[in-house]
């Protein structure tokens, strides 16, 4: 197979996969019949292309909510020869989506910065691992080196939600977890959360920022979900913070 042909089929895979993981709202079966397929287009691709097939395995237990498959084919593809970046920014989509906070705010620490050129496409992450401290540090690089950036209105409302927790002060590590008791209870239901980014609310007189994550349920299955949540929080002594999440069902 010539390297030209192996470079398409790669590419449309990825394309698929991630085109697929913008309208998924929920896990996907290992007997849907588009994932049997890709996992026999990837096992095709593997033989010439072993770390570009790990890294789409990835992605397929990534949709799957197979965490354990998710992390172990992304740790392969750095070991085989994907870069260190490409394996980072695979882990900080994934955690991200299947809300991973605290893991997803490792990364985006130590692999979105402006010396890596990648703020644009990556610093809007910093919602959904409540990482408001850092991304604010971010702008704040974009605006030295005169670095337009897009998504304005979503980076406002972080600037906001950052200059807001940060008079208690709240910790981008509180709000992490705050974010991955919810992610717990995404996962318990085989669920994702819905939209391109999470919407927040800021209110400074109060000085607290809440978190709506859209979910496939009813929005009376949603309260439920916030419950729950609210439930791990007061274990876990978090209950107490300016920082919060709820669910939004957009089902009938």
């Amino acid at each position: 197979m010539t390297a030209a042909k192996l470079a398409t089929i790669g590419e449309r895979l990825f394309n698929q996969l991630t085109q697929r993981m913008r309208e998924t709202d929920r896990f996907l079966s290992p007997t849907d019949f588009s994932v049997l397929r890709w996992h026999e287009e990837i096992g095709q691709l593997a033989k010439a292309d072993p770390p570009h097939a790990s890294i789409l395995r990835s992605m397929l237990a990534h949709m799957m909510g197979d965490v354990e498959n998710f992390e172990r084919n992304l740790d392969r593809a750095g070991v085989i020869g994907a870069t260190n970046m490409q394996v980072a920014m695979s882990k900080l989509t994934g955690y991200s989506n299947l809300g991973f906070a605290t893991k997803a705010l490792d990364i985006y620490r130590n692999f979105v910065d402006i010396r890596y050129q990648n703020l644009d496409d990556n610093l809007c992450y910093a919602g959904i691992c409540g990482g408001f401290q850092k991304a604010s540090t971010l702008m704040k690089q974009a605006r030295l080196a005169n670095l337009e950036l897009q998504e304005r209105g979503l980076l406002t409302k972080l600037s906001e939600a950052a200059e807001t927790l940060s008079h208690w002060p709240v910790s981008d590590d509180q709000c992490a977890q705050v974010i991955d008791a919810a992610g717990e209870v995404l996962r318990e239901h085989e669920l994702f959360w819905q939209e391109t980014y999470p919407r927040f609310s800021v209110n400074p007189k109060s000085g607290t920022v809440s978190m709506k994550l859209r979910v496939n349920a009813t929005p009376e299955f949603a309260a439920e979900m916030t419950m729950s949540t609210a439930d791990k929080l007061i274990d876990r002594d978090l209950a107490s913070l300016p920082f919060y999440v709820s669910f939004v069902g957009t089902a009938n």
